[in-house]
């Protein structure tokens, strides 16, 4: 009975587990996000939870793949929240330029990184916004799926990518992503993909893409 009891249990697991890959697969219906609305969730602390240990294992790796494909590089941050990729990443880059839609998110992004050399940020709208250079590394780190045609924006920043250069993505696993990851891996070559899922069952899938022809 011990055994039997066993084997139900692992079925049962094998069915919630089959059941949420079913759902995270399942076409989202995107709705925009007001800029007012991104400014009252920063000023009311709904985003700290970023900077908690949960989160530390994917900012680590997002970390350490910037350390390994350029040490020293110039870095575009889109959706770069606070800041807080910038004041981990400091000071093993060249030079880092964050953007990000809440003029809430990045006075606290300048305010954390007051004095540090060669660190902007700049309050602007990722589906428009125009670097003012080229750079190592692009960075889009829980943004993608926020934007109607998460693609176009890939390619959109692809276009100030350096030679040899890389863009790394970070996306909750989710039926919100879904497009953007599905985008990604139709477009794009990779040089690496992880997955990641922490102790209270959120995943992450972070890829570091090469430059891909434009169609």
């Amino acid at each position: 009975m011990r055994f039997a009891g066993t084997a139900s249990s692992i079925a049962g697991a094998r069915v919630v587990v089959f059941a949420r890959a079913l759902f995270t697969s399942l076409p989202h219906r995107h709705r925009e996000i007001a800029r007012s609305s991104w400014d009252e969730q920063y000023a009311a602390g709904t985003w700290d939870y970023l900077h908690s240990v949960r989160e530390s294992a994917r900012y680590g790796l997002i970390v350490g793949y910037c350390r390994n494909l350029s040490p020293c590089a110039a870095v575009l941050d889109v959706g770069c929240g606070e800041g807080l990729l910038q004041r981990l990443l400091f000071p093993s880059y060249s030079s880092y330029l964050g953007i990000d839609l809440s003029e809430v998110a990045i006075a606290h992004a300048r305010a954390g990184a007051a004095g540090a050399a060669n660190t902007s940020f700049v309050q602007a709208d990722g589906r428009e916004y125009v670097p003012p250079g080229d750079f190592d590394l692009v960075i889009f780190n829980e943004c993608l799926y926020y934007f109607p045609q998460p693609i176009e924006v890939v390619r959109r920043y692809q276009r100030h990518l350096r030679e040899p250069g890389a863009m790394i993505v970070s996306n909750v696993i989710s039926r919100r992503s879904h497009r953007a990851r599905a985008q990604l891996a139709a477009a794009y070559r990779q040089l690496d993909r992880v997955t990641l899922t922490s102790d209270a069952g959120v995943s992450w899938e972070l890829r570091v893409l090469l430059r891909s022809p434009e169609p």
